[in-house]
């Protein structure tokens, strides 16, 4: 049988306070959000990962991704010099984007799937 390894994602909406209880509700991860689009930087970040990593778990960055502000390098390139890459360090997993539906209304942020696909691509 293969394993499912359980984990959660948190932002700067979550409190550091939380990070203690983490361990007995995953078992293995957590995913915390360093930027989005290309002007936000968490200020919670660094203090996430030093409880998570503290708590004995896996941490690793996801970058919430605002494809109608400019394209997936650019966005990817802001995520990777604001903490979110990967390391070698057997605790850090690869980054990982946050792509949600376009809060402000039915369309994909004006792309066609083809389009959106490319823009994931290039992240």
């Amino acid at each position: 049988q293969r394993a499912t390894p359980r984990g959660i994602y948190v932002s700067s909406y979550q409190s550091t306070s939380t990070r203690r209880p983490l361990k007995t509700t995953v078992s293995a991860f957590v995913y915390i959000k360093p930027t989005e689009g290309t002007s936000y930087t968490s200020s919670s970040f660094s203090n996430q990962c030093i409880g998570v990593t503290n708590a004995g778990l896996i941490r690793g960055g996801y970058h919430f991704a605002h494809p109608d502000l400019s394209s997936g390098a650019t966005q990817a390139n802001y995520f990777l010099a604001h903490g979110g890459g990967w390391s070698a360090d057997d605790i850090t997993p690869p980054g990982a984007l946050d792509i949600e539906h376009n809060p402000s209304d039915n369309e994909c942020y004006g792309y066609t799937a083809s389009s959106m696909v490319s823009w994931i691509k290039s992240f």
